[in-house]
C-alpha cells in the first residue's frame, strides 16, 4: 500500500489497537498514504470472526472501500510458499499479494436477514451434531444398564420411553416397583395411548428384567449421568424445531 511514497512517509507500515484511538491513528496514516499517492489506498484484511468487526464499521463510517478475506483463501495461499514462519508482517504482504493474484470483489455487508439465517443455520448443525453424539452415548449406556429395554419399545428416543428411563433406568429400580404404578407411569406419559397399553408395555418392562444377562450394574458412574443424558435427548428436538420456525 506504501511503497509509492515509502521515502516521504514515516514508515512503510505500522500497528494499531482495535479502539477508537487506534482507529483514528489508523484513519491519519491512510489519509496520508493517500496524500502521497493521490488515490485512495486498498485496504485488504482477513476476515477472523467477530475481532474484524470494529475495523469493518470504521471503515463503514469514513466510506472507505475494502476487500475483506476468507482466512480458508488466505491460509492456503501461505501454504504454497517454502517459509513456513508466521509474523504480522508476512501476512500483511501475503494479503497484498492475494489482491493482485486472486480476482477480489470489495466487500458488502450482509443484510440482518441473512446474517441471522447463517447464525440459525451453523446452530442448528450444532445442535444435530450433539444430537447424534448424545444418542450414541445414551445407546453404549443403556447396552451396560438396562439392555433388555430396547425390546419394550419401538422407538426408545420416545417421550415415554425416555421419561421412564429417567424413574427407572435399571432393572433392579423396576424390581422395587408395583407393576400397577409402572402403568400409571406409562400413561402419564403417553396420554394418546390407552391403559391397557400402558398395562401391556408394563408387563413387558417386568419382562424384560427378568431376561436382563447383568446380574449387576458394571458402571462405575452414578446413575444420575444417564438421566441427564435422556433430558438431553428430550431437549434437543425442541430447539431445533424453535429454529427452524
Amino acid at each position: 500500500m506504501c511503497d509509492c511514497a515509502a521515502d516521504s512517509l514515516s514508515s512503510p507500515y505500522f500497528k494499531f489497537k482495535h479502539t477508537v484511538e487506534g482507529l483514528k491513528n489508523f484513519y491519519e496514516f491512510y489519509r496520508e498514504v493517500e496524500k502521497e499517492c493521490n488515490h485512495s489506498p486498498t485496504v485488504v484484511l482477513e476476515s477472523t470472526g467477530y475481532y474484524h468487526e470494529p475495523v469493518v464499521q470504521f471503515l463503514e463510517r469514513k466510506d472507505i472501500i475494502y476487500f475483506l478475506v476468507n482466512p480458508i483463501v488466505s491460509h492456503g495461499s501461505k501454504n504454497t510458499g517454502m517459509r513456513k514462519v508466521k509474523t504480522d508482517a508476512m501476512d500483511a504482504a501475503n494479503l497484498c499479494e492475494l489482491y493482485y493474484k486472486e480476482d477480489l470483489i470489495p466487500y458488502q455487508r450482509k443484510s440482518i436477514r441473512i446474517l441471522n439465517l447463517r447464525h440459525l443455520t451453523r446452530q442448528h448443525d450444532a445442535l444435530t451434531e450433539s444430537y447424534v453424539e448424545v444418542k450414541l452415548k445414551f445407546q453404549i449406556v443403556l447396552d451396560q444398564l438396562f439392555p433388555e429395554y430396547k425390546k419394550v419399545f419401538g422407538h426408545i428416543y420416545s417421550r415415554v420411553s425416555l421419561k421412564l428411563l429417567v424413574e427407572f433406568p435399571t432393572p433392579e429400580k423396576v424390581l422395587f416397583v408395583d407393576r400397577e404404578v409402572l402403568a400409571q407411569k406409562i400413561k402419564e406419559n403417553c396420554q394418546t395411548r390407552s391403559y391397557a397399553w400402558a398395562v401391556k408395555k408394563a408387563h413387558e418392562l417386568v419382562k424384560a428384567v427378568s431376561q436382563d444377562p447383568f446380574s449387576t450394574n458394571t458402571l462405575s458412574k452414578p446413575y444420575y449421568e444417564f438421566t441427564h443424558v435422556c433430558e438431553t435427548i428430550t431437549r434437543i428436538p425442541r430447539s431445533s424445531i424453535y429454529i427452524k420456525r
